[in-house]
């Protein structure tokens, strides 16, 4: 249905990463920015498994790590942002 739509997702916590979720169970590329310190939602409270809502919100989405603050990284994030059909941020 979204085939061919890009979507990059800045995203954190629980509304926005649920929105993108759809976005890309309906076929569109969804690319999860986070920081090297990853989304908060990775954190489970076991220390050997990844966190149950960032698995239930981030399936079908691809990943990348960016620090925002390093110039290279930031102008992939900007040719990122060029490349989008649709930029999604929540913090």
């Amino acid at each position: 249905m979204l085939e061919g739509m890009r979507v990059i997702d800045f995203s954190q916590y629980l509304p926005a990463p649920h929105t993108t979720l759809r976005l890309a169970d309906l076929g569109a590329e969804v690319i999860k920015v986070e920081s090297p310190t990853g989304d908060p939602s990775r954190v489970s409270y076991r220390k050997e498994t990844m966190g149950f809502v960032f698995q239930a919100q981030n399936r079908n989405k691809k990943s990348i790590v960016l620090n925002l603050k390093e110039p290279t990284d930031r102008q992939t994030a900007l040719e990122l942002i060029a490349s989008a059909d649709i930029v999604i941020e929540s913090y």
